[in-house]
């Protein structure tokens, strides 16, 4: 057999392991690529892959896969040039395959999962890619695929086609980018296990003739992409009845169910438990009409540490007023724990800072700051500056941000401030690790004790 490099054996470069032989290896790598894609024409990967493995060595599945990558990618260009000296410059060339197309794509994606993926996956991938779909979501979705043993999240099994028919009805119905269609597939990849037109379609066609527009569909979508999975007539409806019964209007339910779709998974019968709760607490029903369209999430928590919370503040001194004040501003109140979060925090700024029950009570956002990373932190720089008073109680030291505390408040330039607190949030991290180490105990005697006589 002849090629334009002169007579080639079969043995010769490849041995019958499909490996290259000695006297290829100790070659450049340029040469023997035109030589086998004249000789070998189909075989031409193949070879690539087998001089990539031996020039990858000892180095990894990833790195190996990486010189194979870049094998495959020289050899196609190589392979073009050639065929394209062959049929000269009147012919077009071939299109190459989605998986010379994902070269550098599929590289980051094996970094993130950590194992090669198989070709099959690529023109999935493609697909999902060629809509926007980025590498940290395409990397979720492999991982998925490859480790998941939940079959119902494995969506690269879907064909390409009908895969592609069904993320551009998504991308139709729903003003999306390419990253939020990829998270919203990795929050529930069963959106796409059937065709939407026969499933989601009728989700929105029921909740745009209650008054959801297409810009709160897709916010909806992107916040809870599950809720369209929800039947009509046995979910939605019975909950969107329950709104009404609770006096809120109904042109007020879109924008309760941007606020917060889950509320749409929680039984009506627990619902019901926290309005009464609300309004045994002191809620009035046109406050808790209110506080529910601002604040949905009320409907939802657990009643069991809603009631923790309400009896510590009533242990505190907190009038029913007050308390209905402090809910209706900082409602994430009930989802702090009571003994980690809320009662380290009004011990701080009852005992250390001078603050009253009623101060935190008026100004409860001040709760929802963190203790270690906002309130000690500017609390001691403040003391170390010399300008903290025990009077010192207004807010507004605490709410601003970490430019206007510095320039406005301790008077000093903000990288002054950012480098102190770096090194307190460092050696506060430092005195926890010590306090929480476990001392080395010796080793545990087997065996019952003996009974002294």
């Amino acid at each position: 057999m002849k090629s334009g490099l002169g007579t080639v054996r079969p043995g010769g470069w490849l041995n019958r392991l499909g490996r290259p032989s000695s006297s290829l290896r100790r070659g450049t790598s340029g040469t023997w690529r035109i030589g086998v894609q004249q000789v070998y024409g189909e075989g031409l990967v193949a070879c690539a892959r087998s001089v990539a493995r031996v020039q990858g060595g000892r180095r990894g599945p990833l790195r190996v896969a990486r010189a194979i990558r870049g094998a495959e990618a020289e050899t196609a260009e190589t392979a073009s040039q050639v065929d394209d000296a062959d049929r000269g410059s009147g012919s077009p060339a071939p299109t190459s395959a989605a998986p010379l197309l994902l070269n550098g794509v599929r590289l980051q994606i094996e970094e993130e999962v950590g194992q090669i993926l198989p070709d099959h996956l690529l023109p999935q991938l493609a697909c999902f890619a060629s809509f926007g779909v980025e590498v940290p979501e395409l990397s979720k979705l492999s991982r998925m695929q490859l480790t998941s043993k939940d079959a119902k999240g494995k969506v690269l099994k879907i064909p390409e086609d009908v895969l592609r028919e069904r993320l551009a009805w998504y991308d139709s119905c729903f003003d999306l980018t390419g990253k939020e269609l990829g998270k919203a597939v990795c929050r529930d990849p069963r959106i796409l296990q059937c065709s939407p037109e026969t499933t989601t379609a009728k989700r929105v066609q029921y909740l745009t003739r209650r008054g959801v527009d297409k810009q709160q569909l897709t916010k909806v979508f992107k916040k809870s992409p599950q809720f369209f999975r929800l039947d009509v007539t046995k979910s939605m409806e019975p909950r969107f009845t329950f709104f009404e019964q609770l006096g809120i209007p109904k042109a007020m339910h879109p924008a309760l169910l941007v606020k917060d779709p889950a509320i749409m998974n929680r039984s009506i019968t627990s619902m019901e438990e926290n309005a009464l709760f609300l309004l045994e607490i002191g809620f009035d029903p046109p406050s808790l009409q209110l506080v529910l369209v601002k604040h949905p999430s009320l409907l939802r928590y657990n009643r069991k540490s809603m009631k923790k919370i309400v009896y510590f503040f009533s242990k505190l001194g907190i009038t029913k007023n007050e308390r209905v004040v402090l809910i209706s501003r900082l409602p994430q109140v009930f989802s702090m724990s009571l003994e980690k979060n809320l009662m380290a925090k009004f011990s701080y700024f009852c005992r250390t800072l001078n603050w009253s029950v009623h101060d935190l009570s008026m100004s409860p956002q001040v709760l929802s700051l963190s203790l270690k990373g906002r309130i000690l932190g500017r609390h001691q720089f403040l003391v170390q500056k010399g300008l903290f008073d025990k009077d010192f109680k207004r807010r507004r030291w605490l709410l601003v941000t970490d430019d206007d505390f510095a320039r406005t408040i301790a008077k000093c330039e903000p990288e002054e401030y950012k480098k102190f607190l770096k090194k307190f949030v460092k050696s506060t991290k430092a005195r926890e690790g010590a306090a929480t180490r476990k001392k080395p105990t010796g080793t545990r005697p087997r065996g019952r004790p003996r009974k002294k006589k």
